[in-house]
């Protein structure tokens, strides 16, 4: 390590950081994004001092020494919720691992035996090389929810990179011998996308304990904090000034120094100013070089420009976008008038019938298969505002049953159908809302689909007792299993938590998480509630379909031989996949005895055994359309509703009724003389 900072002077740099303390526009000399928070409180770094690095570290220290609160070992747990879960959900972010964790579920500091047991603290700065003292024990800018299990795997190694690993987690994370020729031993390396993070907490460390970390002699903390300026060791600045460049701020991390200054009042800081490292923590990595002879002149071409652009200056145009694109990355961040430059060249490229900078915009549904409607990615024009998909059948397999409630992108969340303008390359996560209820077929499938671990989600499915398996007054619990009304499909309930009394028959809801742990039969956790209910009556979805009737009978010189209802059927729109009846029955609505049904079958047994369901899907042509009749036996019934259901793999639906009183159409067409007294006579010979 050279020990000099390159070409750059430190009045620059007090220029720079007096543009970001109310809300940064300076890219830094080890990061070429522009990632500052602008909910740093209002005054916070106006005490830094700029006249060198140890001294900007020694009023650094300062600032986040004072006035800190310290919400102890088991507050961490806690403060979780709001400093460690990803945006809009519970789920604990844990960057040791790619499992998923409820953030106070039962899974929290769990026992372990393999990875996905639980999750409980990592220390980033193992506690042994402090002696587990506070306030480093309980200070959130270094202790992270992990993974147990990969946690006890990197137990206090330093962090490093791993030339052969021993051991890798399953996002990644790596266990093994050191690949930097200055620290011999075995290391912990984080995934790339999280290296940052820690390099950034590591420089935190140094700085908010500078007095103490050269008194933390236990382990190999002297492989890495030292006990002068900048107290980290040669090894420990090199390797995380390059993971600082290579993995730049993110908002996760901005999001997360924010919610900690809510529980310690304190922030780190090189999260907020990333250019302070360069300056505290000289070293190799950097590369600051900054001409602001050159930058000056790049604003003044610009400025120069009208502010529409025409073919006239298009050379203009060129020669401030060649000198522009010059700069380095440092340089081009101080130039404040670049959103007005990339107006006009867009302008121009638009007047000369050029195409504007493409980016790609991808689709990612979580793992789970799109609909043949949409492809993984696309290509747009920079500018172009594209709608977000709305299809439900972006659900993945991870989200059985569950619905598209959005998309994800660089912490921001966007809802289905939102428009976006697209200006750079873009990666959409999509996002799921688990259904209030799921039938029990349902919450087997999504039991066999999770496999060994549980869902997601709290699910809560309704259904009908059909055994007591055991009941413990002792332990307040209950097994049992449930059943689906319409089918035979049943899941165990696994000691659910006691709540009223039930028996065989009653209905129920449960709801909890629902696993296959091993293979084993798919069941509700033991943590499952339930309580009695009533099934929910299915929504009837109207059939658009006709239904014509009238009246016809044979007869003979002294007897009607047989007695009719013919019918035309028109249905509106027929689908291959389903299958239509006609249903002949006496009772005023059939809609009221369908209400709780899904299938032909489960109506059958529902309605009385006088009513007659006549399967016509051959029957019909191709345009939904067929004339018929039914034939009947004396009856007591002179009134009959003639109704028509499809039965489609989603559930039935039914048309309209059409009535008829036969006895009064009968009557009718005597009064009319259509019949003659003699055939009048047998219809009601034959009725009575």
């Amino acid at each position: 390590m050279k020990g000099i900072i390159k070409n750059i002077s430190m009045a620059l740099i007090a220029s720079i950081t007096a543009l970001a303390v109310t809300k940064a526009n300076v890219a830094t000399s080890n990061l070429d994004t522009k990632y500052y928070s602008s909910n740093i409180p209002s005054g916070y770094y106006n005490n830094v001092d700029l006249s060198s690095g140890k001294n900007l570290q020694s009023s650094l220290t300062k600032i986040i020494s004072a006035n800190t609160k310290n919400i102890g070992y088991n507050g961490l747990l806690s403060a979780y919720r709001d400093t460690d879960c990803k945006p809009g959900t519970n789920i604990i972010w844990d960057m040791y691992s790619n499992c998923e964790f409820v953030c106070g579920g039962d899974k929290e500091n769990h026992s372990y035996k393999k990875e996905g047991d639980g999750y409980n603290r990592e220390h980033s700065v193992p506690q042994s090389w402090f002696n587990e003292q506070a306030p480093m024990k309980s200070d959130l800018f270094h202790v992270y929810p992990t993974d147990g299990y990969v946690n006890n795997r990197r137990g206090s190694y330093v962090f490093g990179e791993v030339a052969s690993a021993t051991y890798t987690s399953g996002n990644g994370s790596k266990v093994g011998s050191s690949a930097i020729s200055s620290y011999k031993g075995t290391v912990f390396e984080p995934i790339d996308e999280y290296k940052g993070d820690f390099a950034r907490t590591y420089f935190y460390m140094a700085t908010r304990y500078a007095s103490q970390v050269g008194s933390w002699t236990k382990g190999e903390a002297q492989k890495v904090f030292k006990g002068s300026y900048p107290y980290l060791t040669d090894y420990a600045v090199d390797l995380f000034t390059k993971w600082s460049i290579e993995d730049p701020v993110s908002d996760k991390e901005i999001n997360r120094n924010n919610a900690v200054y809510t529980y310690q009042n304190n922030r780190n800081p090189f999260i907020d100013h990333p250019e302070y490292i360069n300056v505290v923590f000289e070293n190799d990595n950097q590369q600051v070089v900054i001409d602001q002879t050159k930058v000056n002149n790049v604003i003044s071409l610009i400025t120069a420009l009208p502010d529409k652009a025409t073919l006239e200056i298009e050379t203009s145009i060129n020669a401030a976008k060649a000198a522009y694109d010059a700069l380095n990355a440092n340089e081009k961040a101080l130039v404040t008038n670049s959103t007005k430059l990339n107006t006009l060249v867009s302008e121009l490229k638009a007047l000369k019938g050029e195409p504007l900078n493409q980016y790609t915009v991808t689709f990612d549904a979580a793992g789970g298969t799109f609909n043949s409607s949409f492809t993984t990615s696309i290509k747009v024009n920079e500018n172009e505002e594209i709608t977000l998909p709305t299809t439900q059948s972006l659900s993945s397999t991870l989200y059985k049953h569950s619905v598209l409630a959005g998309w994800e992108f660089s912490g921001k969340t966007y809802a289905p159908g939102d428009k976006v303008t697209v200006t750079s390359d873009m990666k959409l996560t999509a996002t799921y809302e688990a259904p209030k209820c799921i039938s029990v077929s349902q919450a087997l499938e999504v039991a066999t689909i999770t496999g060994k671990t549980e869902t997601k989600f709290n699910f809560t499915a309704k259904g009908i007792v059909t055994e007591i398996i055991e009941d413990s007054a002792q332990y307040n619990k209950i097994t049992f299993i449930i059943k689906d009304v319409n089918n035979d499909a049943t899941i165990n309930v696994f000691r659910a938590t006691r709540g009223v009394d039930i028996k065989a028959g009653d209905y129920v809801e449960i709801t909890g998480k629902i696993i296959n742990y091993k293979g084993n039969t798919p069941e509700f956790n033991a943590k499952c509630t339930y309580k009695l209910s009533t099934p929910d009556p299915v929504e009837v979805e109207e059939l658009e379909a006709l239904v014509d009737t009238s009246i016809g009978f044979i007869y003979n010189s002294t007897e009607l031989t047989s007695f009719h209802i013919n019918y035309s059927v028109n249905i509106e729109s027929i689908n291959k996949n389903s299958k239509y009846y006609v249903i002949i029955n006496d009772m005023d609505d059939i809609k009221e005895y369908y209400s709780s049904q899904s299938t032909i079958d489960a109506l059958k047994n529902a309605i009385d055994a006088d009513s007659t369901i006549i399967n016509i899907t051959d029957l019909l042509d191709e345009n939904g359309t067929l004339i018929s009749y039914f034939s009947f036996n004396k009856s007591t019934s002179t009134e009959y509703y003639i109704s028509i259901v499809e039965e489609a793999a989603e559930g039935l639906k039914i048309s309209d009724s059409e009535y008829i009183n036969y006895y009064d159409e009968v009557i009718a067409l005597g009064k009319c003389n259509a019949l003659t007294k003699e055939q009048l006579d047998l219809f009601l010979k034959w009725i009575i």
